[in-house]
């Protein structure tokens, strides 16, 4: 429990602060899913060695180790949750009455291990009645095979494919296109677009940030996008969009999917189109997603480009997904098309 004793973050707080943005304070304050052997405080508090004894850790009843403490480090004969290897991770967030009806889209592409790392992701974190839509740019045929196992495990989740590879770009605004139908199919009023790797840990990040989009009365949440010298307008890994503001035939027209998508502009810009041209051009700056630079470390979510290889199978492991090991942390570039187009790995046979 952070020392401000806030349950949710609170704008000013700078407790608050460091747990969101700092992962080692995160960790030291217990920022860590509930696991269903933990009781109630015993409302001892014991002194934290490594700080001298400046900090009191709480202290929890434990049915497996009688006593145990959310934080990171814990005296001898005092079980820490953070390194307990019997720790069980339960529910992060749940559906609460009066939360605005939301869905999850996912872009999908060779990679299904971190697809169902999603999956999983969002039912921790947002509970088990999300509905999500995985939308696939026609994986190979063993990872498309391997995508249809995984996903017939999660009730509520369902996958379109494109009937040939559409590319990098012309994939992600598909995900866009279909989302956007298939929420107004299911009467969602608020839609996250997600691309594969972009996992969020903050419990009931959907649920929230929908009633933030709504009441903004803007049309769609994210950020503006910088990774090295590249600036973009947007992010297109994560947005949020207000369903009925985007379900209109002059944007769906724009996102149609097709294969040129790639020749014409990246998928940021062609979603930036849409809302500058049919949309008013203003979005709501999304909270959770917490920055604009894609390779700087949050804790409100992992990204490829600003979280390791070793936090998703971290992840992973307590949410009982395989990764296998078709995943990468690489750039897009770096993964090649299955019609030879694309770039070369390491040691690889592919190239452009």
């Amino acid at each position: 429990m952070k020392p401000c004793g806030h349950r949710e973050y609170v704008e000013g707080c700078y407790p608050c602060r460091l747990a969101r943005y700092h992962r080692g304070y995160a960790a030291r304050w217990g920022a860590l899913p509930p696991c269903p052997h933990q009781g109630a405080d015993t409302g001892e508090r014991v002194a934290c060695e490594p700080c001298g004894g400046k900090t009191r850790l709480k202290v929890l009843a434990c049915e497996l180790h009688g006593r145990c403490t959310p934080s990171a480090t814990a005296p001898p004969g005092l079980q820490s949750c953070a390194s307990c290897p019997d720790r069980i991770a339960g529910h992060a967030g749940m559906a609460e009455p009066g939360d605005v009806p939301a869905g999850v889209v996912i872009g999908s592409f060779g990679m299904p291990g971190v697809v169902e790392l999603g999956v999983a992701a969002v039912r921790h974190t947002c509970g088990a009645a999300v509905p999500v839509l995985v939308s696939d740019d026609a994986s190979p045929a063993p990872e498309a095979l391997d995508l249809g196992r995984r996903l017939a495990r999660w009730a509520g989740v369902e996958v379109l494919t494109s009937p040939a590879r559409l590319g990098h770009v012309g994939g992600d605004v598909a995900a866009f296109f279909r989302g956007i139908l298939w929420a107004q199919v299911k009467g969602l009023r608020v839609l996250a677009k997600l691309s594969q790797r972009m996992i969020f840990l903050a419990a009931r990040w959907l649920q929230r940030g929908a009633a933030e989009l709504l009441a903004s009365g803007l049309p769609c949440a994210t950020h503006p996008c910088r990774e090295d010298e590249h600036a973009l307008p947007l992010r297109t890994e994560a947005v949020l969009l207000d369903v009925a503001a985007w379900h209109r035939p002059d944007v769906l027209g724009l996102l149609a999917p097709r294969g040129t998508m790639g020749r014409e502009a990246p998928s940021e810009g062609i979603i930036h189109q849409a809302l500058a041209q049919f949309l008013g051009g203003r979005y709501h700056p999304w909270g959770d997603l917490a920055t604009r630079d894609r390779r700087t470390p949050v804790t409100t979510c992992l990204f490829h480009t600003n979280s390791s290889a070793a936090e998703y199978h971290a992840l992973a492991r307590q949410l009982g997904v395989d990764l296998g090991q078709a995943f990468t942390t690489r750039g897009w570039q770096y993964i090649p098309e299955v019609d030879g187009r694309g770039y070369q790995l390491p040691g690889g046979a592919y190239k452009v």
